[in-house]
């Protein structure tokens, strides 16, 4: 009979992945720090994920070795972590090893006293290391308890005081254009002209940056930053990042020109990038951007959707065959599967007998176009890419036919609401309504299923009682999400859900000392540390989306409680995003924005109100914050403007409105001479 650990009973698809380790595992939680105490023991402190390539590697050769796992249960309460599940307690052990090492990632390795204070914290270990660090560690804390716990207090102190010292006090000067101007400019030298993004390996998409810079563009007219945006996103999608058969990213490329990925996708991840790509169409009406979007929604819907209406949070990068042999094909199984269309698909893809990759096996990427690949190979450009259409879809038949890496089927509320985002943001681009009925069933799935028994939200909506814990991404994601719903649909239950959502934030979060929000509640199970959430990430700031949602709230309500609550957190953090590494802070970016060059309200009334609001949000205006009413003045902005039975549109800024348009070119001519 096989014999299983208790993460056998957990509500996490990874922790249960490991429930047949002869580790003796526990979840964080009283039960694991009590025996701690109780017996005198380290803490040792494991995080991974379901789609961490190297966390299944350590897994394989530590984890399930007998030899290991004696060692490692005789010596330490051995906890293993979701950091998808507690991405508090993964902010704090990232931060320790930071400090320790100045490098950190997963699978991450750290040990603690009892109390769950770190006092050691690495990465990846190969099994004869991983036995050395395990005997020096539990020989330290026997024999050296006084200097492990010096290093334990002294590491949280580094941990506490690592955000706070960035922050300075509020500086109440304006900001101006030419501050706002210059945040693009203090990273040029960081940018990668040839493939895009920024320059090194591995490459990340950084997509709060990249949109950033992309709204950027538009607000002050660069070009060359949009030109820049608009290459990388280009590369990004002719790259091996990008599923060229299924549609959906990868996390990362091992490489610097998006050619070889970690084949692990991310809901997060591809979240983001809809948003981005519609944001490039907006701008450009690139029929490729178009593509992306809808493709990779439909990869979304396709892979990572729950019957109930929620979002998986991940697929695996490792199949039964090993890493990225799903995603991966031999010169004889093209040749084979594609026929006549070979030579077309080799040349395209640049394929060779020898491969690309690891095995023989080859990547699917591209350096061009179909339609510029066409110009080149002297062929009508229908023709090229029916062709390549054709045989990506033989090739799709026959890759389905494999065994389909697993889906990590946890379904986390702030990731959920990145993909309410994109949908808004996929229906504002495109206009296809189908988009906007999407998000409307996500919007009303989250209303109801991620709120535990108490009315907070849950981070963890299918996971049970053993993941109450909740944390200020959530409110802040799922806030910012209702905000976008309610500027796409003008319905207002939307915009009251989401300042309900802000007043919670205030209630369970805010730090009066820093000005900024805690990223965990007071009541969390972690406390001993208290991280904020300053920088962007894989995700957005959750202190930057917490920002723009209570100066939007704000400008809503014509409410400066809320606005002071914003610009006071901009100002403590204005030197570091200024005059530190730009790339981090992204997400900041759109409140400078509205502060250096001002609000442009528009409110659109009357009964044609959504489809001329729809015809405004086509074209990208990243100052617009938009509103707009039938029949109902439920916001100051609104009061006294209906007027007989037509739709007007009202431009304004910082509530002073011009003449009421009828068109929305008058609109965009009015915007234009502000």
């Amino acid at each position: 009979m096989k014999r299983e650990n208790r993460l056998a009973a957990s509500s996490s698809p990874y922790l249960r992945q490991h429930a047949d380790n002869p580790v003796d595992w526990y979840e964080w939680g009283a039960e694991a720090l009590e025996k701690a105490k109780r017996e005198k023991k380290p803490l040792l402190i494991s995080i991974g994920y379901a789609s961490c390539h190297w966390c299944h590697q350590m897994e394989n050769e530590s984890f399930m070795d007998t030899g290991v796992a004696r060692i490692m249960n005789e010596n330490f309460v051995n906890i293993k972590v979701d950091r998808e599940e507690r991405p508090d307690l993964d902010k704090i052990f990232i931060n320790a090893c930071e400090l320790l090492s100045g490098n950190a990632g997963w699978p991450l390795n750290a040990f603690g006293l009892p109390d769950g204070s770190p006092f050691y914290a690495g990465t990846y270990y190969e099994k004869k290391s991983w036995i050395q660090l395990l005997q020096q560690v539990s020989s330290a804390y026997h024999n050296q308890p006084g200097k492990v716990k010096l290093q334990a207090q002294s590491l949280s102190q580094g941990i506490a005081q690592l955000e706070l010292s960035i922050l300075v006090k509020e500086d109440s000067a304006a900001f101006s254009k030419q501050e706002y101007n210059g945040l693009f400019e203090s990273i040029r030298q960081e940018i990668d002209t040839v493939h895009g993004g920024l320059k090194g390996a591995p490459k990340f998409p950084a997509v709060p940056f990249l949109s950033a810079v992309l709204n950027y563009s538009v607000v002050a007219n660069n070009i060359a930053a949009q030109n820049w945006v608009l290459l990388s996103l280009k590369k990004m999608a002719l790259g091996g990042i990008y599923d060229q058969l299924g549609g959906g990213f990868a996390r990362y490329t091992v490489d610097s020109s998006w050619r070889i990925p970690h084949f692990e996708k991310m809901l997060s991840d591809n979240a983001q990038l809809i948003s981005l790509y519609s944001l490039a169409f907006q701008v450009t009406k690139e029929p490729l951007y178009e593509r992306i979007v809808r493709n990779t929604i439909a990869f979304a819907e396709r892979e990572l959707s729950d019957k109930a209406g929620g979002y998986y949070s991940s697929l695996n990068a490792v199949s039964p065959e090993g890493e990225g042999y799903y995603y991966t094909w031999t010169w004889k199984e093209l040749k084979s599967i594609t026929g006549d269309a070979f030579p077309l698909i080799s040349n395209y893809y640049k394929l060779t007998e020898k491969g690309n990759w690891k095995g023989g096996r080859s990547i699917l990427y591209a350096d061009k176009l179909p339609e510029e690949f066409a110009v080149e190979y002297k062929e009508d450009p229908k023709l090229i890419m029916g062709s390549l259409s054709a045989a990506r879809q033989a090739m799709l038949k026959n890759r389905n036919l494999r065994t389909a890496p697993e889906a990590d089927t946890k379904i986390l509320c702030s990731w959920n609401a990145l993909l309410l985002t994109a949908y808004t943001d996929a229906y504002a681009a495109l206009g296809d309504a189908a988009y906007l009925q999407q998000a409307k069933k996500l919007a009303a799935y989250l209303d109801a299923r991620a709120k535990a028994e108490n009315g907070q939200l849950q981070h963890f909506i299918n996971g049970g009682s053993k993941t109450a814990d909740v944390f200020l991404e959530d409110y802040a994601f799922l806030a910012s999400a209702y905000l976008k719903l309610y500027q796409r649909s003008l319905e207002k239950e939307w915009l009251f859900k989401a300042r309900t959502l802000a007043d919670q934030i205030m209630v369970q979060f805010y730090d009066s000392g820093s000005g900024m929000f805690f990223y965990a509640a007071a009541d969390s199970s972690y406390n001993q540390i208290r991280s904020i959430g300053i920088a962007d990430e894989a995700l957005p700031s959750s202190n930057a989306l917490t920002a723009s949602l209570f100066f939007q709230i704000g400008v809503y309500y014509q409410e400066d409680s809320y606005k002071l609550i914003a610009n006071t957190m901009l100002q403590r953090l204005r030197k570091e995003i200024s005059t530190g590494d730009t790339r981090y802070y992204g997400s900041w970016f759109g409140q400078i924005a509205w502060l250096s060059y001002g609000t442009k309200e528009i409110a659109v009334v009357g009964p044609d109100m959504l489809a001329v609001n729809l015809s405004m949000q086509k074209e990208l205006y990243p100052l617009a914050i938009y509103m707009g009413t039938k029949e109902e003045a439920y916001l100051p902005l609104l009061e006294y403007k209906l007027k007989g039975e037509n739709t007007y549109i009202y431009v304004c800024t910082q509530g002073v409105c011009k003449r009421p348009v009828l068109t929305v070119p008058d609109a965009f001519r009015q915007l234009s001479s502000f």
